[in-house]
């Protein structure tokens, strides 16, 4: 499977108690991996 510029071909969303996205996981394939970390300030 290709992948193309912009594409994932796996996202893994985690959500904290509230039910808000604290962490998303987006890879390609083994090597390469991209998390981002939300942070709420109520």
């Amino acid at each position: 499977m290709e992948i193309k510029k912009g594409e994932s071909q796996r996202k893994e969303y985690f959500y904290d108690d509230r039910g808000l996205i604290i962490l998303e996981v987006m890879s390609a394939n083994r090597n390469q991996k991209i998390e981002i970390r939300y942070d709420y300030f109520n």
